[in-house]
């Protein structure tokens, strides 16, 4: 790009600008923090309600405000959108920062550069709450550089990152179609009450796992595969083979971590609850997992679908204040109802089409994720 100059992000926006004075007869709209995506940069709902039911100290905005969380986990799962409301103010959680911009720059060129900010925001986060949690401060905005072409060149950057995240969302919604084939399937092909119900214990080994001490360098970066929950999170499809971190045998035989043969069903069991993959090759998990290691009884296709459609009891089973966590006893006395086996590998040959299939998109998305993420550095990186 040409003529383009780098501007503080608080020099070209209002941050947090100041609510509007409203009369009690004024009707708003109110977003609530589950409104934003952690996905998507697009518009969000909302519900109205008369300003005199907002408790004092929400925070307040205007149509076309862009809302972003303060809390997050990681710069690459932040919340945000675009204010797209019917009535001219709203209001809602206190949680997140209001960014009003102003006419050197169009919004979704704003969204799209926001949501592609990969600085490091390690001592820009501060840890706050009994959980930990992470808060982007207002400061970090203000300081923001922001490559500005002029208006005409903003309007086509944002038509090519718009037609490319299309593509994406397309690949997506492929995908969940998918999902909801193969639950579909799994439901018509069984009838939990025409089969005996036996706890996971009886007919499988379910497995906690562990974490080498980070502060010991050669347990990290050996030839084991260790997987997290933010592993499995990022992961579309049913088998996982690479974890992003890696450990060695030294650190595997210095924690509690174990090793999961091939074929196992990993199930994270705390933030969240309910990431499932059968890993491929041999690997070991953090604590955040209660692994099953399937039995001569039951396939690890049919354990999978079935923990997967029954996932909302599974979750209903976690326990915790500041978040559930499901313990190894709870699992182990899961009772699963259990089909004849030659039943359970006349399923897994029927889904076998549909789950290449479903690879096959999902190595395509990853080629569009790669593609996309490269015209965004293009455009963003200076």
């Amino acid at each position: 790009m040409n003529d383009v100059r780098m501007v503080k992000l608080g020099d070209l926006c209002e941050i947090n600008p100041r609510a509007p004075k409203l009369t009690d007869e004024t009707l708003i709209s109110f977003v609530s923090m589950s409104d934003l995506s952690s996905s998507k940069a697009r518009t969000i709902s909302e519900t109205s309600r008369p300003y005199h039911e907002v408790k004092k100290g929400y925070t307040g905005f205007q149509d076309q405000d862009i809302l972003i969380a303060k809390i997050t986990p990681c710069w690459e799962n932040i919340k945000i959108g675009i204010a797209n409301i019917k009535n001219n103010f709203g209001f809602g959680s206190t949680e997140f920062h209001v960014i009003r911009a102003s006419d050197e720059v169009t919004r979704r060129y704003l969204l799209h550069f926001l949501r592609n900010t990969h600085v490091n925001l390690q001592g820009q986060l501060r840890m706050t709450g009994s959980g930990g949690q992470k808060r982007v401060p207002a400061k970090f905005f203000e300081d923001l550089q922001v490559p500005l072409p002029s208006l005409e060149e903003q309007k086509r950057i944002v038509s090519i990152l718009d037609k490319a995240k299309l593509i994406q969302e397309a690949r997506e919604r492929q995908l969940a179609t998918l999902d909801e084939l193969l639950i579909s399937i799994f439901k018509d092909s069984f009838h939990a009450e025409d089969y005996p119900h036996k706890p996971l214990k009886e007919i499988a080994t379910v497995l906690s796992g562990g974490t080498p001490r980070s502060s010991v360098q050669e347990y990290w970066n050996g030839n084991l595969e260790w997987v997290t929950p933010a592993d499995l999170g990022q992961h579309e499809g049913i088998y996982f083979s690479s974890s992003s971190r890696k450990i060695t045998d030294a650190g595997l035989k210095n924690s509690s971590a174990v090793l999961l043969p091939t074929g196992s069903v990993m199930m994270s069991s705390r933030a969240p609850i309910g990431h499932l993959a059968i890993n491929t090759v041999p690997m070991a998990t953090n604590q955040g997992f209660k692994s099953i290691v399937p039995g001569e009884e039951i396939t690890n296709l049919y354990l999978l679908f079935w923990l997967k459609s029954h996932m909302p009891y599974i979750q209903s089973l976690g326990v915790g204040a500041t978040f559930k966590e499901i313990s190894k006893k709870v699992v182990e006395n899961i009772k699963v109802p259990l089909p004849p086996i030659t039943e359970q590998n006349r399923f897994s040959q029927k889904i076998s089409k549909t789950i290449s299939q479903k690879n096959l998109i999902h190595k395509s998305l990853e080629k569009d994720n790669s593609l996309f993420l490269s015209i965004q550095s293009s455009f963003f990186n200076y």
